[in-house]
C-alpha cells in the first residue's frame, strides 16, 4: 500500500504547491470538460427527438427503458438540466449534488443514443474526467487536493488506455497469425482503401491526399507510419511522470494527426484533452496577476 501512494504521489507534483496559475489551469481543465460533454450531449439531443423506438439496446439500455428520452421534448429537457447542474457544479453550487445529477444524466443519454447505433469513442475521457470532477469533490475538501487528484485520475486512465490500446493491438493480430504483425504496411493499404470505400458511399466523391498517396506507394514508409503510432500508445503510460508528460503527449497528438490525415478519423477531444492536461498551462498562467483566492475558491 504504501509503494502505491508513493506511485500516485508522484503524479502532477506541482500541485503540492497551489498558485494562481494552477487554480486556473484547472478551472480551464474543467470549463474544457463540461462544454465538450454540453457539446456532445445537445448534438444527441437532436438526434433523440427523430427515433422513437430502441434499435440496439445496450448496457443499461438491456435493463432500463431510456425509450422515454426519444421523439419528444424529453431529450431537450434532459439536456437543459445537464447544462444547468453543470454550470451550478462549475461555480460549485452545491458541486456533490449538482454534479453527480450531472453525469447520472449524461450516462442516460448516452446510452439512449448509443442503443440507436454506435458512438465514436470521442466522448470516453471527457466521461472519465467528469467523473473525476465528481469523485474530487466528494472526497477532497483542501482544493490543492482535489486538482491533484482529479488531474491524477486522469493522466492514470489515459495514460492506461493508450498502452492497453497498444498492447491489445499486438494480441488481437498474433491470435490471427502468430507470424502477423500488427504494423506491418500492408494493414494500412487496407485501412486506407477501406476508408476511401467509405467515404466513396457516403458521399460519392473522395481522393486521396498527399501522405495517403504516399503510404500507398511505399510499404516501408507505410510501416513506419503504424510502427511510430504503436510504439506512441505502448508508451502512453509515460503520462503518469510528470518529466516524460509533455514528451509522449507530444507523440500522441502526433498519433492523432497523423489518423486524421491519413485515415481520415479525426479525434478532436482526444488531441485537446491531451493538450489541456499534459502541459504546464499554469507557468504561463501564473505570469498575469490573476485573483488567487477567486480562483482557490472556484476549485
Amino acid at each position: 500500500m504504501n509503494n502505491l501512494n508513493s506511485f500516485f504521489s508522484s503524479f502532477f507534483t506541482h500541485a503540492n504547491e497551489p498558485s494562481s496559475g494552477l487554480y486556473a489551469h484547472f478551472k480551464l481543465f474543467e470549463a474544457f470538460v463540461y462544454g465538450g460533454l454540453l457539446y456532445f450531449v445537445w448534438i444527441w439531443t437532436g438526434i433523440l427527438t427523430g427515433h422513437t423506438e430502441v434499435f440496439h439496446a445496450g448496457g443499461l439500455a438491456n435493463y432500463l427503458p431510456v425509450s422515454f428520452l426519444f421523439g419528444s421534448i424529453t431529450p431537450y429537457l434532459n439536456a437543459l438540466l445537464i447544462s444547468v447542474l453543470l454550470a451550478c457544479g462549475y461555480f460549485r453550487w452545491k458541486p456533490k449534488i449538482t454534479l453527480s445529477l450531472a453525469l447520472l444524466l449524461i450516462h442516460l443519454h448516452y446510452v439512449a443514443r448509443y442503443s440507436l447505433g454506435k458512438l465514436p469513442h470521442d466522448t470516453v475521457f471527457l466521461g472519465m474526467a467528469l467523473m473525476g470532477f465528481v469523485l474530487g469533490v466528494w472526497f477532497f475538501e483542501k482544493p490543492a487536493e482535489r486538482i491533484k487528484f482529479v488531474f491524477t485520475f486522469i493522466l492514470f486512465f489515459m495514460g492506461f488506455g493508450y498502452t492497453i490500446s497498444g498492447i491489445v493491438k499486438i494480441i488481437g493480430t498474433m491470435i490471427i497469425s502468430p507470424w502477423s504483425i500488427w504494423a506491418d504496411g500492408y494493414h494500412l493499404w487496407m485501412w486506407i482503401i477501406s476508408r476511401q470505400t467509405s467515404m466513396v458511399s457516403a458521399t460519392g466523391i473522395y481522393s486521396l491526399n498527399f501522405l495517403q498517396d504516399l503510404a500507398l506507394q511505399s510499404w516501408f514508409l507505410a510501416t513506419a507510419m503504424l510502427s511510430y503510432g504503436l510504439i506512441a500508445e505502448l508508451c502512453g503510460f509515460l503520462l503518469w511522470f510528470d518529466r516524460t508528460r509533455w514528451i509522449i503527449a507530444t507523440a500522441l497528438i502526433g498519433l492523432h494527426l497523423g489518423i486524421g490525415v491519413v485515415m481520415s478519423l479525426f479525434f478532436v477531444p482526444f488531441i485537446l484533452q491531451i493538450v489541456v492536461t499534459s502541459y504546464r498551462w499554469d507557468l504561463p498562467l501564473n505570469k498575469p496577476p490573476l485573483p488567487f483566492e477567486f480562483f482557490k475558491k472556484l476549485t
